[in-house]
């Protein structure tokens, strides 16, 4: 070989070791991995939902469909992906944040007027334990970006004030309170507060040291469990403790709800619901002999600690069998079949780590799965994978269900017909 010819083919050799490396670095900041030369091979389905711009891109397999119905008892926020506000979704509206896409089980607000502080529904003072804060109404904007938001102030030179409500808690039972905070002149003394019985016990979180996130406000919320027997009702809202008039702090968009919580519902005269994020994609494209994933999503961060299954992709076979989270974000067992038995079990990542990405592949003699670069040990299986219906993304397919849904962000699912070998799962990690 001359050494004009050696020179071209090492020039070669390098623009492929860049471009494969850019690849790599692109697929991890959520953009395309195009350019490393036959990673797009045998690619039958792409939907990168972490790029705003083109949410819905893919290379083939159909649209997807998508359901979360609204009605008069029903509704659904997110935070916008380009605006960074808080938005009302549309009527089967896949919500886009600027993490992916939002999915979330069912859940309801059991607070009324979540963002009218000034209304009579809040007048009540820890059980008229406390003072009373002032409310004046819609004198601030709030993180949807509207003039809606209401100024909280001390009015007294008592050291307590207060602004709750009550609500119905079931004993013995997980919750979670949230609400947009902003701090006004000082915010040191405030409190998220939820108490059980008049003069019995409560829960707080502290407001001191709550960083804003978007336009000044902050979405803060606190998970606790009810006490077992032993209290008469409770109520939930906003203390401050200091006996200095005229301080104040801004709240809005106030929320209780069972379990881990999600996103905010807005409420007026009566409690409001959320239903389901139900996101399928379709399987005709899907070869049910030999096929490879890889997915990566993150989950919402108060959800770390949560100890239940929690789908990446479900359905799509018999018994609503498919890749779910079995622990947090530690396991990941891996498709089932029909008699519930799994095809093959993700290894332990050790920690919950967020965001995440998990990849398997199954036919032919390569049946691996992956959680980021840690591959699990083969197990065999015989038959094909036996999709008979859609697969649900981030939820089971048919039976959709709050405790299973992700609680998080589907970032980037992609597809293919082929296994993929050991380097290329690597590659996408």
């Amino acid at each position: 070989m001359g050494r004009r010819t050696l020179i071209a083919v090492l020039a070669v050799l390098l623009v492929a070791v860049q471009a494969e490396g850019a690849g790599r670095k692109a697929f991890k900041a959520g953009g395309s991995f195009s350019t490393v030369q036959g990673l797009n091979k045998g690619l039958t389905f792409h939907a990168p939902f972490d790029d705003p711009s083109n949410p819905l891109k893919r290379y083939s397999g159909g649209a997807l469909t998508f359901t979360r119905a609204h009605d008069a008892t029903h509704t659904a926020t997110y935070v916008h992906a380009t605006t960074g506000l808080v938005t009302v979704a549309d009527n089967n509206q896949l919500r886009i944040e600027a993490n992916g896409a939002l999915i979330e089980g069912a859940s309801t607000n059991l607070l009324l007027r979540s963002d009218q502080l000034d209304n009579s529904v809040w007048d009540h003072r820890l059980f008229d334990g406390q003072w009373n804060y002032t409310a004046s109404a819609n004198d601030t904007i709030s993180p949807d970006g509207t003039l809606n938001a209401d100024t909280l102030t001390t009015a007294s030179a008592e050291y307590s004030h207060a602004r709750t409500q009550p609500v119905t808690l079931s004993a013995n039972t997980v919750y979670t309170m949230s609400a947009w905070t902003m701090p006004g002149t000082d915010n040191s003394d405030g409190k998220l507060v939820v108490a059980f019985g008049n003069g019995g016990t409560f829960v707080s979180y502290e407001l001191s040291g709550v960083l804003p996130t978007t336009a000044g406000w902050s979405h803060t919320l606190f998970t606790f469990t009810t006490p077992a027997s032993g209290y008469d009702g409770a109520e939930a809202g906003i203390t401050f403790d200091s006996n200095v008039i005229g301080k104040t702090t801004y709240l809005w968009g106030v929320q209780v709800e069972a379990g881990y919580g999600g996103s905010y519902i807005p409420t007026t005269t009566a409690t409001m619901a959320r239903n389901e994020d139900y996101l399928t994609a379709p399987i005709s494209n899907i070869d049910n002999a030999t096929g490879s994933f890889v997915v990566r999503v993150d989950q919402v961060s108060n959800r770390a600690a949560l100890n239940a299954a929690r789908v990446i992709l479900g359905g799509g076979i018999e018994n609503n069998g498919g890749f779910y989270f079995a622990g947090g974000f530690d396991d990941v067992t891996a498709i089932l079949d029909a008699s519930g038995n799994a095809r093959f079990q993700v290894a332990s990542h050790g920690a919950s780590v967020s965001p995440l990405n998990v990849g398997g592949s199954w036919g032919g003699t390569d049946k691996r799965s992956y959680i980021d670069d840690v591959a699990a040990a083969d197990v065999t299986f015989s038959g094909d994978m036996g999709f008979v219906r859609a697969i649900g993304i981030g939820t089971y397919n048919n039976t959709p269900a709050a405790a299973n849904s992700l609680w998080g962000h589907v970032k980037d699912l992609r597809i293919w017909n082929r296994v993929l070998t050991p380097a290329e799962f690597q590659m996408l990690q």
